[in-house]
C-alpha cells in the first residue's frame, strides 16, 4: 500500500569503532560508511544512506549552515562503565575531517569520555528530512 502524502521522520544511527571528545567536539573514528535510518510511525521504513548524503540532508535546513541543534544519544560499549552509560547530547555543525566525522556537541545528561571504544550515535529526526521510501 502506497502512502504518497505520509512523511516519515526517521531516526538516524551511526556506528564507529571509537570516539574522541574534547569538551566541544565529538569525533567518530572508523565510522561505518553508511548511516542507517529507521522510522516506525506513521509508516515503517528502514534503510541506509551514504554518510555524505546524510550530511546533505542535515545541511538542507532553513539556513543551510547546519547550525540547528539536533538531539541524540551516544551509547558507548564500555565494560567499565556498564549499562546506562549513555549520554544525551545536542549535535550541530557536522563536518567530515581527516580523522572522521566531527560534531559540535553540548552534553545534556550523562558523561562523554575523552576517548572511548565502539559507540553508536542515535540521532533524532533532522528538520525537514528527505522522505525515505516505505518498506513493503
Amino acid at each position: 500500500m502506497d502512502h504518497p502524502h505520509v512523511v516519515c521522520e526517521p531516526m538516524y544511527v551511526q556506528v564507529a569503532r571509537r570516539a574522541l571528545y574534547d569538551g566541544i567536539s565529538l569525533t567518530l573514528l572508523d565510522l561505518a560508511p553508511a548511516t542507517v535510518f529507521l522510522a516506525e510511525q506513521p509508516v515503517t521504513s528502514v534503510g541506509h544512506v551514504a554518510t555524505g548524503e546524510f550530511l546533505d540532508r542535515w545541511y538542507a535546513d532553513a539556513d543551510g549552515q547546519g547550525t540547528q541543534a539536533v538531539p541524540a544519544v551516544l551509547s558507548v560499549m564500555d565494560a567499565e562503565r556498564g549499562p546506562g552509560a549513555d549520554a544525551q547530547v545536542l549535535l550541530s555543525l557536522p563536518r567530515i575531517r581527516e580523522a572522521g566525522l566531527e560534531y559540535q556537541v553540548r552534553v545534556l545528561d550523562g558523561e562523554v569520555a575523552a576517548s572511548s571504544g565502539a559507540c553508536v550515535l542515535f540521532i533524532r529526526p533532522i528538520v525537514a528530512p528527505a522522505t525515505p521510501s516505505p518498506t513493503r
